[in-house]
């Protein structure tokens, strides 16, 4: 096993492979797999050499507990070597055993611990963010500490590694990665006195309604209160001492209103997307100089924020937002615009993105539909696409999100539409053309459309002449597909005694795709 899956191009020799499975995985199988693609990064005779006398041979276990296996697993840590995927591997340990870690997130937030480097204004973030993911994560996942989901999408954390986490972050009381993991066990007593001298909190999904008061958090970095729906109400000089907060997570709380931000005046990410009950005021955000992520996505929050330091903004399109604010975040990367009210998207959408292409910085812009596939096209069926070409004309080219469809999938759709809405306007162009150039009808005042009507016959399978005829005496509206239209215009250009005298094309609406002719008899004006 542990040859299989280090593999035979890698094993520097047989003898020193048994050397190194026996020393670090006797009587313990489930080492075998974390051990073996630790050293798969060992890339030389010499490597494995040095491990093996770095470390030293450990005693068989003779007592119970987990003190022995941890220890033969932090092997596997220190082989990891880099700082960067050491820290990140500790701060994984924040978030429950076997629960999903959406990578995006987690960059973030270790982007704004410093794992992966200084960030500044000559380091594009989706370039630190693709590093965090495909370099720092994925070889976390390659040496078993992290596992992967929808292809790097997520990344979960197994109970066995979680505890190896933190009982790593407990043997350094001084540690920057000292770390305090909320437990319904903790009693207040111990909860106050671990925050106080933790530099990363963490109470997600703890299902308390309170938290610690009356405490100096100076030494505080992260601090994760997501998914605490029980969680309503902060004390409002609460944050008065997190000058040194960097990372702020209240998504899916309950909270009606925030507590004074002017303390977290070092903060870098702040998430209260899901937050609905929330309500602020432009003003409570402003002493958050030093922001750079922000979700406000499905808050109370119905403006844009203008904090020009923000390079990564989530945020729902808002029906009355001042969107003419987005030009002005001159340090923006990244993008995101969830739209939950279609329709009156619509009537906005070409100002928000010519808003969103005078950005000079932009590298990424998504804009995310969250209902069905039907349901957009319902609403496209009847509204003008000139945001729809504007959209997939814009500046960097932007991610559609559709829900139930895949990006590449929502893509193609939005293409789809904005083809053969150009289509119909080209073919009633052409119309207009050959009428007036040769062709020739006998029904005054028909109204033909592409689309349905409530009043309108389907042309199917009778004459095309029977059915206009009856249409025209009736004044009944017909459905007409596009081909059907065609035909029309391939009739003889002189049939019984009419001719074209006048084709008006009388009206074009570009959201049905509705056009009228109309037609005179010969007998009325000189022959053409």
């Amino acid at each position: 096993m542990f040859r299989s899956i280090v593999g035979n191009n890698c094993l520097p020799d047989i003898p020193t492979a048994q050397l190194v499975c026996k020393r670090f995985c006797c009587c313990l199988p489930l080492l075998i797999n974390p051990i073996a693609k630790s050293f798969t990064d060992q890339e030389s005779p010499p490597d494995w050499q040095r491990a093996l006398d770095e470390w030293a041979p450990w005693p068989q276990f003779k007592v119970e507990g987990l003190e022995e296996l941890y220890s033969i697993l932090e092997i596997c840590y220190q082989l990891l070597g880099d700082q960067s995927k050491q820290k990140c591997f500790l701060y994984a340990s924040l978030y429950p055993a076997n629960s999903k870690i959406y990578t995006d997130y987690f960059v973030e937030c270790c982007i704004a611990q410093g794992f992966l480097g200084v960030v500044n204004a000559a380091t594009k973030y989706s370039a630190t963010r693709s590093r965090g993911i495909n370099v720092i994560l994925r070889h976390l996942v390659n040496a078993a500490f992290l596992e992967e989901g929808d292809q790097m999408r997520y990344i979960k954390m197994n109970d066995l590694h979680r505890q190896l986490a933190s009982h790593i972050s407990s043997k350094f009381s001084d540690s920057e990665c000292k770390t305090y993991v909320d437990n319904e066990e903790h009693d207040e007593a111990f909860r106050s006195a671990s925050w106080q001298n933790a530099r990363w909190v963490s109470m997600v999904g703890s299902k308390r309604d309170s938290l610690p008061i009356n405490q100096n958090y100076e030494s505080l970095q992260t601090l994760l209160l997501q998914k605490n729906p029980e969680l309503v109400q902060i004390s409002s000089d609460y944050f008065g001492s997190m000058g040194n907060l960097l990372v702020l997570n209240l998504y899916g709380t309950n909270i009606r209103e925030l507590p004074s931000l002017s303390g977290l005046t070092s903060l870098k990410v702040f998430y209260i997307n899901g937050c609905s009950e929330l309500k602020i005021c432009s003003h409570e955000i402003q002493p958050l100089k030093h922001l750079e992520v922000f979700d406000i996505r499905g808050s109370g929050v119905n403006f844009v924020p203008c904090l020009k330091s923000l390079r990564c903004l989530r945020t729902s399109y808002i029906t009355s937002g001042n969107y003419d604010e987005i030009s002005k975040l001159c340090k923006l990367e990244e993008l995101t615009i969830e739209v939950q009210f279609p329709w009156q998207w619509c009537d906005d959408a070409e100002n928000i993105i010519q808003q969103v292409a005078s950005l000079k910085n932009l590298t990424t812009f998504k804009c995310n539909f969250p209902f069905p596939k039907i349901t957009l096209e319902q609403v496209l069926e009847k509204t003008s696409i000139g945001w729809v070409k504007a959209l997939m004309e814009c500046t960097p080219t932007p991610q559609v999100g559709v829900y139930g469809l895949s990006p590449t999938e929502a893509w193609k759709m939005f293409q789809g539409i904005v083809t053969a809405r150009l289509a119909s306007i080209t073919l009633v162009a052409k119309i207009s053309d050959i009428f007036l150039m040769h062709y020739a009808l006998t029904f005054e005042g028909l109204a033909m459309r592409s689309g349905s009507l409530s009043k309108s016959t389907k042309v199917i399978g009778k004459p095309l002449l029977t059915v206009l005829h009856q249409a025209a005496v009736s004044g009944t509206e017909i459905a007409l597909t596009p081909l059907q239209i065609s035909r029309i215009f391939l009739l003889p250009w002189a049939f019984g005694k009419f001719v074209l005298l006048h084709v008006a094309i009388q009206s074009v609406n570009e959201g049905s795709n509705r056009f009228s002719c109309s037609f005179v008899p010969q007998s009325a004006t000189n022959s053409h």
